[in-house]
Parts: C-alpha cells; structure tokens; sequence
C-alpha cells in the first residue's frame, strides 16, 4: 500500500502515514508539485498510488473516464487547515487499515458531520 499525498495538503501527512510504517510521499517529495493533473494522475496509475486529495470531485471524474483499475482514493473533505488534515488523515488510515486491506478501486471520503468526521468508503469506479 502506497499513499500519495497531493500538493493541496500538509507535507506532514506523509511524515504521519510513515510513523505507522506506511509506505507514503508528498508529491512534493517526488517532484510532481505543480505538474499538473494529467501528469500525476499517469504517475498514480502506472506506479499503484493511493492518492490522498481534498479535491475529490476532480479526481473521482479523472478515475470514472481512466482508470477502471487503481490503487484507491482518499478523498479528506473535512481538511481545512493542518489540524484538520491530520485528523482527517488518521481517520482515513485507520479505517483504511481496519476495512480495506485491498483498497483496490476503493473511494475512502472522510467529511465533517458536526463536532465529528465521517469516514465512508465505496466503490469507484462502481461495477457494471
């Protein structure tokens, strides 16, 4: 399992994902910062990254037309400044490790419901 942390979240998720023995990088850390979408998503698909976005609806587009196959998605709505994202983030490890030992084609979305965060998962692209 590889994460991949996108350019509109704390580099410091990566530093959290790897203090629980993941596997993790910011794009930052691999030269893909500013690249552009196309480029990453190529990256992500040929290389199985999990990508950890706040920019959910874009990717889930980007996933729906090419790739029928992936890794996974890790969509943090509740991520609005570093505290957020990080707790955001720990949700979504957790339950990622609690549920989805194959998160192949696997969508984790971790919201904001009041006082509390909302982790759901499903599958994307969904079968036909």
């Amino acid at each position: 399992m590889k994460l991949l942390i996108d350019e509109n979240l704390s580099p410091g998720l990566a530093e959290l994902a790897r203090q629980r023995g993941l596997h993790a990088q910011h794009v930052n850390e691999i030269g893909l910062n500013g690249a552009g979408d196309p480029i990453l998503m190529k990256r992500i698909l040929d290389e199985e990254w999990i990508l950890v976005t706040n920019n959910g609806q874009e990717f889930l587009a980007r996933y729906e037309s090419r790739a029928p196959l992936h890794a996974g998605l890790v969509i943090l709505m509740a991520a609005n400044g570093r505290r957020e994202q990080e707790a955001a983030f720990k949700a979504a490890v957790i339950h990622l490790e609690s549920c989805h030992p194959d998160p192949t084609n696997i969508a984790i979305v971790v919201e904001r419901k009041g006082a509390d965060l909302s982790v759901r998962s499903y599958e994307w692209p969904a079968p036909i």
